[in-house]
């Protein structure tokens, strides 16, 4: 697809994405219960390169990709509820709780500024099937109607989601003195907070905040399908993996999660990220996320401590999180 006319910046991939969806649907139904067309969407232009195999030239083209993968997601939507009226489908991005970094009324208009043009703006498309005003005016520079056409919003405006997927690993902070990184989080760090060995910022209380004001936003049941901590794991002399940071990341998390449930977010599944260890975006093999360790030259795999911590968590449904 990317050889023959350069991927999802051509509308051709519309089709192809859409008989592939078909073709899946039909073969699974009544065996997938859920679908999310694509993980992590909106970060699909932020790395276009390693998520789709193509770079845009201008911004013309990266709206274009948008638009094109947009299409594609309605489309899924349309086919598998067709193909399968059992089954669910929603909208899966990556997004970060952000903070202004200071009461500076700037500040705080900055960070509402990233989350709807790095998150909202995603999720209005999937939940309310329109582009909203503060991610349109990212591309005011731009004479969308070449992009879009005629029928585009017909075709997105017929997606009806049954759920919104998210993403969660850090909070950040917003600030118009200083340009972060939103998806990285590489430059503002909280000092109210503690960081991971990348830099990021620990914050399970923003977890909860996320899950709320998705759920108030949008007033779907919620799919997490990645949160998890990437560190980079020892294996003892006596053969294990002690991973207790990664067990306190994600009971701190889940305790959160239950929170924000006990406040009325509805959520229909937590998944972590990940079940073993496996190659990371930015730093390959060295930052390790699974329950499972893989050494990357034999592949032999062991259990961390994690693992059986998790099966323990997931056998009594989250009511015991302790670390023993």
């Amino acid at each position: 697809m990317v050889d023959k006319y350069n991927g999802f910046l051509s509308r051709e991939s519309i089709k192809d994405y859409s008989r592939y969806v078909d073709t899946v649907s039909k073969y699974f139904k009544g065996r997938i219960r859920y679908y999310v067309p694509f993980n992590e969407q909106n970060t699909m232009v932020e790395i276009p390169e390693y998520c789709t195999g193509v770079k845009p030239k201008s911004r013309e083209e990266s709206f274009m990709l948008d638009h094109h993968l947009n299409l594609c997601w309605a489309k899924a939507t349309q086919i598998i509820h067709k193909n399968d009226p059992t089954a669910k489908i929603g909208g899966n991005i990556c997004n970060t709780c952000i903070y202004p970094k200071t009461c500076n009324p700037a500040d705080v208009e900055a960070a509402e500024k990233e989350e709807h043009q790095f998150g909202y703006a995603y999720a209005d498309v999937f939940a309310r099937s329109e582009y909203s005003p503060v991610f349109l005016d990212k591309y005011a520079d731009i004479d969308l109607k070449k992009i879009i056409k005629k029928g585009d919003m017909d075709i997105i405006s017929a997606a009806k989601p049954d759920f919104l997927s998210l993403t969660y690993y850090m909070s950040t902070l917003a600030s118009t003195k200083e340009v972060g990184d939103t998806l990285l989080n590489t430059n503002l760090k909280n000092p109210y907070t503690k960081q991971t060995e990348y830099g990021w910022n620990i914050d399970a209380y923003g977890y909860k905040r996320y899950l709320l004001n998705f759920y108030e936003r949008y007033h779907l049941p919620i799919l997490v399908l990645e949160n998890g901590l990437g560190h980079t794991d020892t294996v003892e002399k006596n053969g294990t993996i002690e991973d207790d940071y990664r067990i306190k990341y994600l009971a701190d998390h889940i305790k959160r999660m239950q929170e924000a449930i006990h406040l009325g977010v509805k959520m229909i599944g937590y998944c972590t990220w990940s079940a073993m260890d496996l190659f990371s975006t930015h730093e390959g093999f060295e930052k390790r996320y699974g329950f499972v360790y893989v050494d990357s030259k034999t592949l032999e795999r062991k259990k961390k401590k994690s693992f059986y911590w998790y099966k323990k968590v997931i056998e009594t449904n989250g009511a015991d999180l302790t670390n023993n």
